[in-house]
Parts: C-alpha cells; structure tokens; sequence
C-alpha cells in the first residue's frame, strides 16, 4: 500500500497463489521497498536508523505516533544522498511496513517529509518551490516472483512534478558532506 498522495510502485498480484506468495514474502520482511524522500532541514549523518513502536495517535485518530510503550516495531533506514540549505533528499529503505512509517519517522526525528501536511511538512518553504503534495516516491521494488522463480527488481523515476520541485531545490546552496 502508498499513502495517499505518495507517488511510485506497488505490488499487485494477479491470481490467489501469487497474493498468498507475496504475503509471505511481505510477513518474512524478504520484500524490499526503497522510497525518495526530501526531508525538511538538514539531516547532519550520512546515514542513520530510525527505530521505534508504532501505534495509532492517541491524539489524533487518523494518525500514528511513535510510542514508547505499545504498538508495533518499526525500523527504517535511510541514506543522505544530497543536502540543501533548506532541506535533504534521502533514499529510504524500510525493513518493516507500518502505516505512515517514514512520514512518522522523519518527522519524530524532526525532519519531517516536505509537503506532508499531516505530519508537519507543508510550509512556507515547500510552496515557494513548487510542492503541492508530499515529496514521497516509491523507487524500486525487489521481490521474489513466484511464476518465475527468481528474484525481480522494478524501479520507477521520479514523476516530472517532484523532478521540477527537486530542480528549484537544486537551485539552493548545496551543503557539503562532512
């Protein structure tokens, strides 16, 4: 599943033998999911692991929460792959699958995805360059086909309105690495 307004691949299976393949497959965490995100602020690591429980906001019932003592664990790891003076792109590979994980992780971490108007990312900063919906792509996909009996890998570009909003960011100061 994408959170509404998250752009990229997902997973359909054709026939029940192919659901029940992935399912498993989604249950033993062999599925390998990689996402784009720019993320506001700049994130000082090269590369770091967010890891917590989730559960449903206790606030906010349309929402998850990071909690300390319910919920289930979520593990999500991410890599620098550029930094600006306002914000950081990072590739995001996700060992678990919880509802609104990154969008909920990047955001506990203080840097929330760009143009999530849930999560703390829509500000004045992401209409001035463009952004109408959150910077959240699902890039590549890697599972075990079960008709073919082999590993698969599909990926997906950047669809042209966050390749635009990444092209007015790449405008900005760029911010080496350290």
């Amino acid at each position: 599943r994408l959170d509404k307004n998250t752009a990229g691949l997902y997973l359909v299976a054709k026939n029940d033998l192919s659901y029940q393949a992935m399912a498993r497959q989604l249950k033993g965490r062999s599925i390998k999911r990689k996402y784009l995100a720019l993320v506001k602020g700049v994130i000082q690591e090269k590369a770091g692991v967010i890891k917590t429980l989730i559960a449903r906001s206790t606030r906010n019932r349309k929402k998850m929460a990071v909690s300390f003592d319910k919920g289930k664990e979520a593990v999500t790891h991410f890599r620098v792959l550029e930094r600006f003076k306002n914000c950081t792109l990072v590739e995001v590979a996700l060992e678990t699958g919880r509802t609104h994980q990154i969008r909920v992780h990047f955001s506990y971490i203080k840097h929330p995805v760009l143009g999530d108007k849930i999560y703390g990312g829509a500000d004045k900063f992401s209409q001035e360059i463009g952004l109408e919906r959150q910077f959240l792509h699902a890039c590549e996909l890697s599972f075990f086909h079960p008709g073919r009996e082999e590993m698969i890998t599909v990926t997906d570009q950047l669809p042209p309105e966050l390749e635009e909003v990444l092209a007015q960011v790449r405008k900005q100061e760029r911010v080496p690495f350290a």
